[in-house]
């Protein structure tokens, strides 16, 4: 369509000296959700970006936006929306082997606009990468971005009516991936760790019961180990629980359970790809990889901020779900579910479907349905 990048930005650029922006210029998607989770999240950041563009103003066209002389960030177009406050970054890609890396740039820009604004909110920088080509490195470091990191990003391809009538159509979401995500875990998808919140004078003979005094800080803890779990971008779920056994130690506890990155090479039979995946695989396996890594021991240990002058929590046990849920139930009282990540997506789905069938009469961390929640989504495997 374009003889290169600069015959794109040519003709883009006299759209946005014209009116601002390519509100006048973008067509309407007729994308509908419900086909799969990865289409409704890009669908989602289409639509967000989308209300953008209705009323923007032309900031810059490839001009430095860094505050350091010697570090050149030149965007092909930054835009504001006045209306929503937001920042837009255009990006331009009409090569099948760019020379550029579009993830790189996004993120400079992004990060240079946060320079000038430091308390500026992820989301209100959006994206939009417009192409008339996509090759399979692009597509794969966007879907990861809308999918996984949750960025807000618009995908447009340039089409042209007639002779020299300029449009940009939204990129079907489909085509940004190949595989849909499997929504449906194996019982070694998710592993984890029980965080046992001992009383501080537990032994020095203070009654267990004495932490109970201290609830609401005990509470406090799981709502941040939650919250840093999603800052890291981490995916899974936490019960907050209270253990009932004779001559436990540990009165409240918290188990937290997050995918295994490395479920794929715990399998007996996988696929090895190439030369690559066969060394990550020997890696994995002679070091006996569990998936419990150093983020999620850290979201654990972040919870010991608001328990420093009541208990002596600590992080134990690192075991598969299915082992830390049969402990957790043998003699317990529950108290809180919280998932995180892309199982925070997948439980507000199941949540709403059961909200339109039966009203709202369930609360959001409602530890039994979380459980029942947990069950659906795991594979009934066949021994």
């Amino acid at each position: 369509m374009f003889v290169n990048e600069a015959e794109m930005q040519r003709k883009l650029s006299e759209y946005a000296r014209k009116f601002g922006g390519f509100s006048e210029i973008v067509e309407d998607h007729d994308f509908y959700k419900g086909t799969s989770l990865e289409e409704d999240l890009i669908i989602d950041a289409y639509d967000y970006c989308l209300e953008s563009l209705y009323e923007t103003v032309l900031i810059t066209e490839e001009e430095n936006i860094s505050l350091f002389k010697k570090e050149q960030l030149k965007p092909d177009f930054l835009l504001f929306d006045p209306g929503f406050e937001k920042f837009v970054i255009v990006e331009l890609k009409n090569e099948k082997n760019a020379t550029r890396q579009a993830g790189t740039e996004l993120g400079a820009y992004a990060n240079a606009i946060k320079t000038h604004f430091p308390m500026i909110a992820d989301t209100d920088v959006v994206f939009i990468v417009i192409s008339s080509e996509w090759p399979t490195l692009l597509k794969n470091y966007l879907f990861n971005e809308i999918f996984w990191h949750k960025k807000k990003i618009l995908c447009l391809r340039p089409i042209l009516i007639e002779s020299d009538f300029l449009r940009l159509e939204c990129l079907p979401p489909n085509i940004l991936f190949t595989n849909k995500l499997q929504t449906k875990f194996r019982s070694n998808s998710f592993s984890g760790m029980q965080y046992c919140i001992y009383g501080k004078g537990i032994h020095q003979g203070d009654p267990i019961e004495e932490l109970d005094k201290h609830i609401l800080q005990v509470k406090a803890s799981f709502e941040r180990i939650i919250r840093k779990s999603q800052q890291k971008n981490s995916h899974g779920f936490a019960f907050l629980w209270k253990d009932l056994r004779n001559g436990t130690l540990a009165r409240y506890s918290v188990t937290f359970v997050d995918i295994n990155p490395f479920e794929k090479f715990h399998r007996q039979t996988i696929e090895i790809e190439n030369d690559f995946s066969e060394k990550l695989y020997r890696c994995i396996s002679e070091w006996g990889a569990s998936g419990m890594t150093g983020t999620a021991i850290e979201s654990m240990r972040s919870g010991g901020y608001f328990l420093d002058s009541i208990a002596n929590p600590a992080p134990e046990g690192a075991h598969s779900w299915e082992i830390l849920k049969e402990f957790m139930l043998e003699r317990s009282k529950l108290i809180s579910f919280k998932p995180f990540g892309i199982i925070a997506d997948l439980y507000e789905e199941h949540l709403s479907r059961v909200y339109a069938e039966n009203g709202s009469g369930l609360q959001y961390d409602d530890p039994h349905f979380g459980l029942a929640f947990t069950e659906e989504i795991m594979v009934k495997e066949v021994l």
